[in-house]
Formats: C-alpha cells, sequence, structure tokens
C-alpha cells in the first residue's frame, strides 16, 4: 500500500471535515434559533388567539355596556398583545389582567396600571384620570402609571410641548385638528393636579378607535399580521448572524495551509530518511527541496482551505429553502459534508490534472498517458470522495460503478474546460462524449435491473405474506412456497402430512 497517499488523502479530507465543521456549526447555530423562533411565534399566537376569545366572551355578557364595554376590551387586549409581543421575542407573559374592580387594571411586571379609555369631554382621558386621583390620592406614590390611548397620549404630548405663544399662533379656534381649547385642557389638568405629572402617562398599545367591538376583531387580525413580520425579522436576523464571515475564511484558509504545508514538510523528510540519510547529513540541496516541497504543499493547502470554504458557505443560503420546505437540519448538515467533501476532490483532481497536462505540454506523456493518468487522478479524488460519504448518503451499489465513471469524467470534463488550452479540452471532450454514451446504456440497464428487483421483491413479499397468514392451511402452503424462494431443497421441505410426522414424532 502507498503509505504516502493515504497519509496525503487523509490529510486533505481531515482538512475537508473540518472546514465543512465550521459551517455545520453555524447550521446547528441557527436551526436552534429557528426552533426558538417556532416556540416563540406559536406562544405568541396561542396568546393572541385567547385574547380573541375572551374579548368576543365580553362582546356576548356586553360587559360595562355601550359605554363601558370597550374598556374592558382594551384591557384585555392590552394584556393579550402585550405577551404576545414579548413572547414572539422569546420573553415571557409580563402583563396580568386584574379584573377585581380593585384601583388597577392591569399589572406589568410589578407595575400596577390603571386604563382609562375615554372620548366625552375632549380631554384625552384626563378627566376621568383626575377623577380617579380623586379617589386614590396616592396612587402614583408606589410608581404606578395612567394609561391612556395612543392616539390621545400623542395628542397630549404634542399640547404639552407647546407653549401658550406657539399654541396661538399654530392651533386652530375650533375646527379639524388640535385646538386652542384642548391646550388650554392639558395645561390646566397639570396645573391643577400637582401630585401627577406627565411622566406618570403612558400610551397604550392600542388607539381608541381600535378597541370597538365593530373593530376589535380586525384590530386583532392586524396584529397577527404585525407578530409575523417580527417573527420574519428575527428569522432574518438568525440567517444573518450566522452567514460566512472573511475572518473565518481567513481562518480557514491559514489553518488548510499550515496543516498541508507541515505534511509535505514531514513527507520530504520521511523520503529522505528512508532514501538512508539522517537528518544531520541533510545537504543544502536537500533543505532547498524540502523548503520548496513544504512552500508548494502550504499554496495547495491555501488554495484548498479557500476553495471548500467558498463552497461549502453556499451550504449557508440553502438554509432559508431548506427550512421553509420542512427539511430537519441533519439534512442541511449531511448536504453541508457533502459539499465539503465533493469541494476537496475537485481541488485534489485540480492540482493532479494540472500536473498531468504540464508533462503532456513538455511531451513527457502522450496523449493517450494523458487521459489515462487524469483518469487516475480524478478516480483517486471521487473514490476518496465517495469513501468519506460513506454513512452520510447512500450509495445505490449496482450502479456504484457508473456513478465513479460519471464522476470521474465530469469531474475531468469541467477541469478542463476551465483551465487548458483547446487541443487539451477537445481531447478530454471527446472521452467525456465517449463516457456520456456508455453511461446512457448503462443507465437502461440499471433502470431494467430495478424493475425485475422490483417485480421479484412483490413476488417475494406476497409469498411471505401467506407464510404468515392467519389461516392455517394458507400459511402451510405458503411456508412450502417461502422454503421453496429460499433455495431450500424440496426433500427437506415439510409439504406432507406424512413428512411433517415423521420430523416432528421419529
Amino acid at each position: 500500500m502507498d503509505t504516502e497517499k493515504i497519509f496525503k488523502s487523509t490529510q486533505e479530507q481531515a482538512v475537508a471535515a473540518w472546514t465543512g465543521y465550521l459551517n455545520q456549526i453555524r447550521i446547528e447555530r441557527l436551526f436552534e434559533a429557528l426552533s426558538q423562533q417556532d416556540l416563540n411565534l406559536q406562544n405568541a399566537m396561542k396568546s393572541i388567539n385567547g385574547t380573541l376569545k375572551i374579548v368576543h366572551k365580553l362582546i356576548q355578557s356586553n360587559r360595562g355596556g355601550e359605554k363601558g364595554l370597550h374598556g374592558f376590551i382594551a384591557e384585555i387586549s392590552e394584556v393579550g398583545i402585550g405577551n404576545a409581543r414579548e413572547n414572539i421575542k422569546g420573553n415571557p407573559n409580563i402583563y396580568e389582567w386584574i379584573n377585581d374592580n380593585s384601583p388597577s387594571d392591569l399589572l406589568r411586571g410589578t407595575t400596577e396600571i390603571q386604563q382609562k379609555f375615554y372620548i366625552s369631554g375632549g380631554d384625552f382621558s384626563l378627566g376621568a384620570i383626575a377623577k380617579h386621583l380623586r379617589k386614590y390620592p396616592d396612587y402614583l406614590s408606589n410608581g404606578s402609571k395612567y394609561q391612556i390611548p395612543k392616539d390621545q397620549y400623542e395628542n397630549i404630548k404634542k399640547l404639552y410641548q407647546l407653549s401658550e405663544k406657539e399654541a396661538y399662533k399654530t392651533l386652530s379656534n375650533s375646527g379639524d385638528g388640535l385646538t386652542i381649547n384642548q391646550w388650554k385642557k392639558v395645561h390646566n389638568f397639570f396645573e391643577n393636579n400637582k401630585d401627577i405629572s406627565f411622566d406618570d402617562l403612558e400610551p397604550s398599545l392600542l388607539d381608541y378607535d381600535e378597541v370597538q367591538k365593530g373593530v376589535i376583531d380586525k384590530t386583532i387580525a392586524q396584529e397577527k399580521e404585525h407578530l409575523k413580520d417580527i417573527d420574519k425579522q428575527r428569522r432574518n436576523k438568525a440567517f444573518d448572524d450566522n452567514k460566512s464571515t472573511l475572518e473565518e475564511a481567513g481562518k480557514a484558509t491559514a489553518i488548510s495551509a499550515a496543516v498541508e504545508g507541515t505534511s509535505a514538510f514531514v513527507i520530504c523528510i520521511i523520503k529522505k530518511i528512508k532514501s538512508g540519510k539522517n537528518i544531520k547529513d541533510f545537504t543544502n540541496e536537500d533543505w532547498e527541496e524540502i523548503a520548496k516541497e513544504t512552500g508548494v504543499g502550504t499554496v495547495k493547502g491555501g488554495v484548498r482551505g479557500a476553495s471548500i470554504y467558498a463552497v461549502t458557505s453556499a451550504v449557508m443560503s440553502k438554509a432559508p429553502s431548506f427550512y421553509d420546505a420542512g427539511i430537519c437540519k441533519e439534512a442541511l448538515v449531511t448536504y453541508n459534508k457533502t459539499a465539503s467533501t465533493t469541494a476537496n476532490a475537485v481541488v485534489t483532481a485540480s492540482f493532479g490534472f494540472a500536473e498531468q497536462v504540464c508533462k503532456f505540454r513538455k511531451n513527457e506523456i502522450t496523449e493517450l498517458e494523458l487521459l489515462e493518468n487524469s483518469q487516475i487522478v480524478c478516480l483517486d479524488a471521487s473514490v476518496s470522495a465517495l469513501s468519506s460519504l460513506i454513512g452520510q448518503i447512500a450509495i445505490p451499489v449496482p450502479v456504484l460503478g457508473a456513478v465513479i465513471g460519471n464522476a470521474v469524467g465530469t469531474m475531468m470534463y469541467k477541469i478542463a474546460k476551465d483551465n487548458f488550452n483547446k487541443k487539451e479540452q477537445a481531447i478530454i471532450k471527446q472521452y467525456y462524449d465517449d463516457l456520456i454514451q456508455v453511461d446512457n446504456m448503462l443507465d437502461e440497464k440499471y433502470k431494467q435491473f430495478v424493475f425485475d428487483l422490483s417485480k421479484s421483491f412483490e413476488e417475494f413479499l406476497t409469498i411471505l405474506g401467506n407464510a404468515f397468514s392467519p389461516d392455517i392451511n394458507v400459511a402451510l402452503e405458503g411456508s412450502i412456497q417461502l422454503a421453496k424462494a429460499c433455495g431450500v431443497d424440496e426433500s427437506e421441505i415439510l409439504d406432507t402430512k406424512e413428512k411433517a410426522m415423521a420430523y416432528f414424532l421419529d
């Protein structure tokens, strides 16, 4: 056995496996993030669907009447939507509906919230807040909050930040938009209620109009789409976070160069020692040769590492389509391993093929030798690649020769097409065309073989089914046919009553 050849092949496959492993780590991280996001989306939708059920019950019972129903809808919607928006990011529920007529309506973590959704009076629910504060003067002392519709909060914020001069200059006395009268109500509220500041107010997740009984279904549907948008953004981020990087590519190139350069150095020294020289006796010429071989190995290793990384990195670009198609992580990992092995085979074959072409150009080998040697080079690479895939993919044994032959021919053709001159390309092209004809012939034979095999297997299953039939007579006849199909000598088959009695009683 060629120990050096085996050593080099093993080292090359190790580089390919390690480079593929870099991608495998990213694949595992990616699918872990995507699996977690599946759970996040499931929890978010569970929260939002549960909210809609409670809302429908509130509407059916008409809780709060025509004037107060929307307030209860607002409370439960705040809880459900708020929790769903946390769930979609992987966080636990933070909102709780108190629902016991206490001073607070909601609990967010440890913060108590009193919600006010009023439109009467044109004061953006501030009148209702003032009334509640008179009833519970210490309500804000523990960090509690008053929550109002999001659109009302934005209007209060605009009016609160306007000076009197700016207000009279920019606001209307009546009609569309914010008015001077509303500006006065906002500023009077804070002047007359010294115990509350603007910071004690906060916006709801929803506008006033969005919590009305005739609109809430549409509001929840829109929220579902919003959650799906967040979900998509998080998945896209997971894909972006696990893309290949220049830094990682540099690492793969450097390590591959170092491994292959070191291997070349060791192999060259071993050759010298096997030739009868001691290291102490190496001449300058010997060290120059060692340095040259090491340099070539280092360059090859760098090219191999960079090439394999470039090819296998493309695997990650397939991850979204793999995931959307419902293909599991193991499939993508296997795909990645296949890509790294194939890439290594192509790189290895390219180096060997190029060496043969150089000899052909120097007239050191004939056209026939070019083809034969190139076939051997590509065959070595193909077999090495196929061997490294055992246990990862299934190779149909009946067409193993065709698989390898086609791989060799295709590899030779592609390398020649991209790298060599017209004369060399023509030689390889003719060989490739001949190989395709042979492959087509083998393909037809293989199809017939599979057809015959399937037919025989179908007949065998019928016999096997009869042999294990619950009907004893059918089972007896089936077992006889099964024995014959398995090649048992007819003299040993218990196909008569006399034979059976003799076998068990004699």
